[in-house]
């Protein structure tokens, strides 16, 4: 549990609470989309982005500064978990790649799980119930990345013995589907401003409830109720666990 010791070239890649990407990681280590399918790996992406298919998107010590929000320190690794990852080359070349983040770099392919050296909790979610999570993000925009993570998350539990329907879901997946065709059609920022509104509140009640399966099942293993560094602690064999603390990281702008 204690502070690690960043270099100048480590870097932190976030999986967000999605405990599928979380598992697949450890077992297989970090692929771009284009080697996962290669490897015939199921391949499940947190977040909405432009990157390429054959890159991982990752940030670097380095250019972290928590006090720009825009960066994706700030947007990513605060609020999910991430592997801390040394020794691996990467792109910072915008004229190359599409870098949208500051402290974001990019690493081709894959990396290896020996390149992993730990994992970072922040410490504000530590000890979260599961049911306070965010599985899947709010802030994300595709419908079809929404429904492939919830499939995702349900085959999890089930595959850890719960029972969990895909069509339990489907209310939610067809209220996500009309908000967003309506979106679409819409130009009146105040009814677009609802409608942002609207998907949220969706995704909101899709987590507690994903949550609340999650805390069912790991509850039936573990026999009490179960918080983020629980299930963290289960799947993780011999990996140090670090918890960021609120400001924990300060570079220069």
């Amino acid at each position: 549990m204690n502070n690690y010791k960043f270099n100048d070239n480590t870097l932190l890649h976030s999986c967000g609470f999605n405990f599928y990407s979380f598992v697949n990681i450890l077992k297989n280590g970090i692929m771009s989309s284009s080697i996962a399918k290669e490897k015939g790996i199921d391949f499940s992406k947190n977040f909405d982005g432009s990157n390429l298919d054959d890159t991982i998107s990752c940030v670097r010590y380095l250019y972290v500064n928590d006090e720009i929000e825009d960066g994706a320190y700030n947007i990513h690794i605060k609020h999910g978990i991430s592997f801390i990852i040394e020794d691996v080359d990467f792109i910072y070349d915008k004229s190359d790649r599409v870098i949208h983040r500051y402290d974001e770099v990019l690493v081709k392919d894959y990396i290896d799980s020996s390149k992993i050296k730990g994992i970072l909790i922040p410490e504000t979610y530590a000890f979260s119930p599961l049911a306070e999570l965010e599985y899947v993000k709010s802030s994300s925009t595709s419908y079809v990345l929404i429904k492939n993570n919830i499939n995702r998350l349900i085959e999890f539990i089930n595959i850890l013995g719960g029972n969990v329907s895909v069509k339990a879901y489907d209310d939610y997946l067809r209220e996500l589907y009309f908000i967003n065709e309506a979106f679409r059609n819409e130009s009146n920022e105040s009814e677009l401003e609802s409608l942002r509104d609207d998907f949220v509140d969706v995704i909101n009640e899709i987590n507690y409830s994903l949550g609340k399966e999650m805390n069912k099942c790991f509850k039936n293993i573990l026999g009490h109720d179960v918080c983020l560094y629980d299930v963290i602690n289960y799947f993780n064999k011999n990996l140090p666990i670090y918890f960021l603390k609120n400001s924990v990281i300060k570079r220069k702008k």
